[in-house]
């Protein structure tokens, strides 16, 4: 059996406040093994930021035990720890005086003596943490010429230049648009596949969470911590339970958030399976949804559309189109009424 590289028993995380202690959850347990990446998922003040700094030796626990390789966290001294375990938060560095080399050599005060002196395998650590982060072309750029995007690659690869063998990281993609939201988080995954290493991510973005975790780890306010594989936990219904809203509910058999809308009409769409699904979201948000054994009907031939709705038959040249004639339809039947 493979043996985890971090575990937590019956743990209890929280504060101690004018000697009262503060707790945010308790009983918790959970492993956590070499190559695996974890999605740390749940909603704003559950605790996901206190879990991390727990684990991070940044704050105590208040009971029961972490180890680390079968030794408790609590007896590893901090320069130990920071070659055990690299975090990354959200808060980065720009301080124009340092290059992304100088950044990322930072990863490596742990294994220095008080010179700060860098050895050449100081350096050659440095070198392949910027190789895997694909960062050489900027790597002698100041960091305040970066963007948030390479910023937050630069500080990946100094949790890689730290060489251990846990990385945790709180909002990593927290502040970036799109493509460089799947850029780090599909970097995060190459990184746990290639180095072995065990990472960590907390974060909101569900679906991404969804489709590059080995594990999920769903935090609910008073309640245990709940671990599975991504896709076992969304058949079990624990992420409807958790982010399911007035406004939205988590559509399992699709794995995205979708509104909640009254649906007023069924439609049965014929055409192939990209043109059902768009031509389903575009309907769904005028009340209209898809069945079928329903009498409207929209079907698709290249770039032609055949509308039958309410016993007429028109032609469109486009999606935006029939939406057009819908919304139109449904105003007059409002109006009417």
């Amino acid at each position: 059996m493979k043996q985890p590289i971090l575990t937590a028993e019956n743990l209890t995380i929280g504060y101690v406040h004018k000697k009262a202690q503060k707790v945010i959850l308790s009983n918790l347990n959970f492993s956590l093994y070499q190559g695996e990446v974890v999605g740390l998922l749940g909603a704003n003040g559950v605790g996901k930021s206190t879990l991390l700094r727990t684990l991070s030796g940044v704050q105590p626990e208040l009971a029961g035990t972490i180890s680390i390789e079968g030794k408790p966290l609590s007896s590893f001294s901090k320069n130990e720890l920071a070659q055990k375990l690299s975090l990354v938060l959200t808060d980065s560095i720009r301080q124009s005086q340092l290059t992304v080399y100088d950044l990322v050599a930072l990863g490596r005060i742990p294994y220095t003596n008080w010179t700060g002196h860098l050895s050449p395998n100081d350096h050659q650590k440095v070198a392949e943490a910027i190789a895997l982060t694909h960062i050489q072309y900027i790597q002698e750029a100041n960091l305040d010429e970066l963007s948030d995007g390479q910023l937050q690659k630069a500080m990946i690869a100094r949790a890689l230049a730290q060489d251990g063998e846990i990385m945790i990281l709180d909002e990593p993609i927290a502040h970036l648009d799109i493509p460089n939201k799947l850029d780090i988080m599909k970097l995060l995954q190459n990184l746990a596949r290639t180095t072995q290493k065990a990472i960590i991510i907390a974060t909101h973005e569900l679906e991404l969470a969804l489709q590059m975790s080995d594990k999920l780890w769903l935090l609910e306010c008073d309640s245990q911590l709940t671990v599975g594989l991504p896709e076992e936990l969304a058949l079990k219904g624990e992420i409807s339970k958790i982010y399911g809203t007035h406004a939205a509910h988590f559509d399992i058999s699709q794995g995205v958030f979708k509104l909640h809308t009254e649906i007023k009409h069924h439609i049965h769409v014929k055409g192939n399976s990209a043109e059902t699904y768009w031509t389903s979201r575009a309907l769904e948000k005028l009340g209209i949804g898809l069945k079928d054994q329903a009498e409207n009907s929209l079907s698709w031939h290249d770039d032609r559309l055949t509308l039958k709705w309410q016993g007429n038959e028109n032609t469109f040249n486009s999606l935006g189109e029939v939406v057009a004639f819908l919304t139109l339809d449904q105003n007059e039947k409002t109006s009417s009424n």
